[in-house]
């Protein structure tokens, strides 16, 4: 994997910052008006992709060479789910075909805690 030397740089703010249940942050970033329809383009496309969030508090650009030192990032599970990302897509199907009842982060929350305790149960 070559390493990007182009950096997609947009003025914006983080939002909401949540914490998750797996130790994970999920930051919601609002772009600021006025970008342009490529730039629109470029943030679509980076939909469901890994990679590295730099943000720089200021109003300079963030140059390249500012980040070419940033770690090559290898997944864990290349070219699938991770198995967690898998049991929360599950979980989101069985909320889904129940009607979406309630927040999904709730019931996501509540159904991995039933299995925590039927798996402890098995220890012994």
């Amino acid at each position: 994997m070559t390493k990007e030397t182009s950096i997609f740089q947009v003025p914006a703010e983080v939002s909401k910052v949540q914490s998750m249940s797996n130790r994970s942050i999920r930051l919601q970033i609002d772009t600021q008006e006025n970008i342009t329809d490529e730039e629109i383009a470029k943030l679509f496309a980076f939909f469901e992709k890994v990679g590295w969030f730099t943000f720089l508090p200021e109003e300079r650009k963030i140059d390249a060479a500012d980040v070419l030192t940033t770690p090559e990032w290898k997944p864990e599970f290349p070219e699938e789910k991770s198995p967690s990302s898998r049991m929360r897509g599950v979980i989101y199907r069985i909320w889904e075909s129940r009607g979406k009842s309630g927040d999904f982060n709730d019931y996501y929350k509540k159904q991995m805690d039933k299995l925590c305790e039927a798996l402890k149960e098995q220890i012994n």
